[in-house]
């Protein structure tokens, strides 16, 4: 799975917090899951980023949505703090 989105530039910090607390969860906490999950910045656009995100099974993709940390980050999406979001499976 691939996401690239571009955070509202005076969100960026809030989004770095909000990544790494996603990041951290589902690196750790998802029972082997997620088998893959980084985060690059784009080095021209400094509000751009690209997920690469590689579970195990479309099961554990389904549970990462209901973790607390994706919920974070669906709040986050939710309100307003991407300018867009384009996801290639």
């Amino acid at each position: 799975l691939i996401v690239d989105v571009e955070v509202v530039a005076d969100r960026v910090r809030e989004f770095l917090e909000i990544m790494r607390e996603d990041w951290e969860g589902s690196r750790h906490h998802e029972n082997g899951g997620v088998l893959y999950f980084d985060i690059v910045r784009d080095a021209d656009a400094t509000n751009k980023f690209r997920f690469y995100e590689t579970y195990r099974n479309e099961t554990a993709v389904d549970f990462h949505t209901t973790t607390p940390h994706y919920a974070r980050w669906k709040q986050f999406v939710d309100a307003g703090g991407l300018v867009s979001k384009f996801k290639t499976t």
